[in-house]
């Protein structure tokens, strides 16, 4: 089958053409090819989204399968009305932060969406949810039932480029006999998938003309539990110091993401309850397989080893800002 990423050459996009060529397929990517190559046997075509719908002239004849992981809505927009007619299947990965709410426990894909947001910073957190709202509307509207929706969990996995999941290998990895301050949360749980199962269900998916709207993720998992497989998996001895969530909000520690946070910490109380707890059955029945936690582990060890335990990142404490919450500690 002749295959279409939009995209290609970043984490999810590259695994998505990875998986497609190795299944066989033809495999055209379209990309501009900075933030990494093009996969050994694809059909690249160098484009930037920004220069507008001009960039789709390149691509030629009909498409099987088209996949898209966009949130920009202009983005989404113009390869839909360029496409949309002369493909069979498209797969559209949006999130799991499309739905309204986050505070019910086990609720699957009818829940409510956003309010869609028609235009946007798509980097902009207070904007991500209704962006991709809007981009899931315009795809319905474009696709009526070629159309298959992804709405995964925590997408992590070796060269992800939000360093939420690559953090706490990097931090293990860096001082292994130390102390590492982790949240004070017994209750805080997270639900991810490798970018690489998601990849090779998204295909398996499209192959199979699976439609409508899925929740792809792992189990929901304490998040104690996941930072102990990866501890484990990085030969970390030394100890968790558990602290309380006022106490690192009073130090600048943030949720989540971004320059000194605690990444896959959420705020505590009733309203992200549901976040990490999404019904994954559909999926499940469908024939959506995760690997073990500790494979992902070692996959991203190597690569943060690979890409700098000091460098620059997009998530995770400074080494002196935990330094100081364990001297108010003390």
């Amino acid at each position: 089958m002749r295959v279409l990423v939009l995209g290609g050459t970043t984490f999810l996009s590259a695994a998505l053409a990875q998986v497609a060529l190795d299944k066989g397929h033809e495999v055209v990517s379209l990309a501009r090819g900075e933030s990494g190559g093009f996969a050994l046997g694809t059909t690249p075509v160098v484009a930037d989204r920004r220069w507008g719908p001009v960039v789709y002239r390149a691509l030629e004849g009909n498409f099987d399968m088209v996949f898209d992981v966009a949130t920009h809505t202009g983005f989404v927009a113009e390869a839909l009305e360029a496409l949309a007619g002369r493909a069979g299947h498209w797969t559209y990965v949006s999130s799991c932060s499309v739905y309204d709410r986050q505070d019910e426990p086990w609720a699957d894909e009818s829940a409510p969406l956003s309010e869609p947001v028609r235009d946007g910073d798509p980097d902009d957190p207070a904007l991500y949810s209704g962006l991709k709202s809007r981009a899931e509307e315009l795809c319905r509207e474009a696709l009526g039932d070629r159309l298959h929706i992804l709405r995964p969990g925590l997408v992590v996995g070796p060269g992800d480029p939000s360093d939420r999941f690559g953090y706490w290998a990097a931090r293990f990895l860096r001082d292994p006999d130390s102390p590492v301050v982790v949240p004070d949360d017994e209750d805080a749980v997270v639900q991810i998938i490798d970018d690489r199962d998601l990849a090779s269900w998204a295909l398996h998916s499209a192959e199979a003309a699976l439609t409508g709207a899925h929740n792809v993720s792992g189990p929901s998992t304490p998040l104690v539990e996941v930072l102990e497989s990866v501890a484990d998996v990085c030969g970390f001895d030394g100890e968790f110091v558990p602290v309380p969530e006022p106490v690192l909000l009073q130090h600048g520690v943030s949720h989540w993401m971004g320059e000194d946070s605690l990444p896959l910490w959420l705020p505590g109380g009733p309203a992200y309850e549901g976040f990490a707890r999404r019904d994954i059955s559909g999926a499940l029945d469908a024939g959506l397989d995760v690997r073990r936690l500790a494979e992902t582990a070692r996959d991203v060890l190597d690569d943060e080893a690979a890409r700098g335990l000091w460098r620059e990142r997009r998530a995770g404490l400074r080494p002196e800002t935990e330094r100081r919450v364990l001297s108010a500690l003390s």
